[in-house]
């Protein structure tokens, strides 16, 4: 065992990057145990080190996914299971997805209606990379299919230029989806 920092530190919820030899490593403290990981990520050698972990584990950015999807939508009791991992890109976000509903889904009618929604581009042969999204002020959507579990389940890939298309873009072109297809009185 090597020592490379006090538990002192590490803040709660926080972490440090030490070196191990000549190799980085994240250190993360997540109610009161401490994890390491390699603190490479594979593009850009972005550190891992960045950004916090809250006090339920997940890290402030996918609380912050969770929370603004629940906004946006308008939807408070949404369940939302984030999963994010950070890959050094200077203005992309990746996400993989899943979405539950009440009744089941149909794949290809799923990637329908979303290849008809403005603003969103739906890969069927390739799959998207943060990188492929910038300058791009759609969101790329691909590897759609049902889940393994309940055919109620879609799970799905989608990145965009976040500089580009982000929360105002958004809401923008959902109310105007929502405007032209008279969801208002109905």
């Amino acid at each position: 065992m090597i020592k490379v920092a006090k538990l002192s530190e590490i803040p709660q919820c926080g972490s440090k990057l030490v070196m191990v030899g000549d190799t980085p490593v994240a250190l993360f403290n997540i109610k009161g145990k401490i994890h390491a990981w390699d603190n490479r990520c594979p593009h850009r050698g972005a550190s891992l080190a960045d950004g916090n972990i809250t006090e339920n584990g997940y890290s402030d950015e996918e609380m912050k996914f969770s929370n603004e999807s629940k906004k946006i939508l308008d939807i408070p009791d949404l369940n939302v299971e984030p999963s994010n991992a950070r890959v050094g890109v200077e203005t992309g976000h990746g996400i993989f997805c899943t979405a539950t509903f009440e009744k089941d889904v149909d794949v290809e009618s799923a990637i329908e209606s979303l290849e008809a929604f403005e603003g969103v581009e739906y890969w069927k042969e390739t799959y998207p990379t943060p990188l492929d999204a910038q300058g791009n002020k759609n969101i790329l959507v691909s590897r759609m299919r049902s889940g393994l579990t309940s055919n109620k389940i879609l799970n799905f890939w989608a990145v965009g230029d976040n500089l580009l298309k982000g929360a105002a873009l958004n809401a923008v072109q959902i109310a105007n989806h929502l405007y032209k297809n008279d969801f208002y009185t109905k």
